[in-house]
């Protein structure tokens, strides 16, 4: 079996990601993924007008 790694993946807590941790994690293992690292948004649009969403620190450290 080949091992495979996922560098760069954002969840629902980033503006451009769909899924849970979880959902990645569940469906990584099914594909053969050995690591995953998530990296979240840390954007800061204070002063722009942006639909974009900034990083809920709560909510990240809730689901982490």
């Amino acid at each position: 079996m080949i091992n495979m790694k996922d560098c760069h993946l954002h969840t629902n807590i980033s503006h451009d990601g769909i899924s849970r941790y979880e959902d990645y994690i569940n469906i990584g293992k099914q594909k053969g993924v050995d690591e995953i690292t998530f990296t979240e948004h840390w954007d800061d649009y204070t002063g722009l007008e942006t639909k974009l969403k900034t990083l809920d620190i709560s909510k990240y450290r809730e689901e982490y």
